[in-house]
């Protein structure tokens, strides 16, 4: 469900208009995992700003999940 939520964000991110809105729908879509979700943000890839109401044109999206006690992160450039 991570690798499948990271490339759900890089898909979809042209059909919203914020980085918030894509946010609050990638969350929906890994919360259909059995996964329990710590944090997903979309920031600047160069700064690590988190974006959420403007796009930039280098950007990674991180996630940080718990299966039972062990913690899995990943991060994508989009």
């Amino acid at each position: 469900i991570i690798y499948n939520t990271l490339n759900f964000v890089k898909q979809q991110r042209i059909e919203f208009k914020c980085p918030a809105e894509l946010k609050e729908s990638a969350i929906s879509y890994f919360n259909k995992g059995n996964l329990k979700l710590e944090y997903l943000e979309i920031c600047d890839s160069t700064t690590l700003e988190i974006l959420e109401n403007n796009w930039r044109e280098f950007m990674t999206v991180s996630i940080a999940a718990y299966c039972g006690e062990v913690r899995l992160i990943d991060n994508m450039e989009i």
